[in-house]
């Protein structure tokens, strides 16, 4: 008979070296972003199992081996607040800074106010940008469908694309502990600034 200590207590994923934690969901291994709120129920078999609480996951059951890695201890922040501008190519992201950014010409992200939601998976193409953030396979969907998001990089497909790449990193920082519900870290203001002639 296997020994089970029984947990029953909320935690959160404690930092990682890419911003990611792998796990297993119905057999098959996920990622899960580091300050992700979960429920730990139970420690057996070598294994914590544990109820995830908020994100793309939310309300499933996964385990990890055990380790260290979780703590109770998060630092929740407001919703971060986010404006870009399509034609100054500018994101500004208030208490943080401004930010060169770019969208696709013929493909703009759409003007309006969007969720900008917890990471979801490991956006592989973010390794042609680890040298300059460790967190660059880290993206931000923007909306709460399709295929647009708030990343690191060169090149856009219609995402919004910080070209500061050495700014990655103070800008995943800033917002991966934010939220403005389960599943958002903040809103997107996607505007269009008017210059006189």
């Amino acid at each position: 008979m296997c020994d089970v200590q029984v947990l029953n207590k909320i935690s959160y994923v404690d930092e990682t070296s890419d911003g990611w934690l792998i796990v297993k969901i119905n057999g098959g291994n996920y990622s899960i972003p580091m300050g992700l709120k979960v429920k730990l129920t139970e420690e057996r078999d070598g294994r914590i199992h544990f109820v995830i609480q908020e994100g793309a996951y939310k309300g499933k059951n996964a385990s990890v081996r055990s380790g260290p890695y979780f703590t109770e201890h998060r630092l929740t922040l407001s919703g971060a607040e986010l404006v870009f501008d399509l034609i100054t190519e500018r994101l500004t992201i208030s208490g943080l800074g401004s930010f060169n950014a770019i969208t696709h010409s013929s493909n703009p992200i759409p003007k309006g106010n969007h969720n900008i939601e917890l990471p979801d998976a490991p956006h592989h193409l973010g390794n042609l940008y680890t040298s300059y953030s460790q967190y660059a396979t880290t993206w931000f969907r923007i909306g709460n469908s399709g295929d647009r998001y708030l990343h690191p990089g060169r090149v856009s497909a219609g995402c919004i694309t910080v070209t500061d790449l050495d700014e990655w990193t103070n800008i995943y920082e800033y917002l991966i502990y934010r939220r403005s519900n389960d599943y958002d870290v903040g809103r997107l203001t996607v505007k269009e600034t008017k210059f006189r002639v």
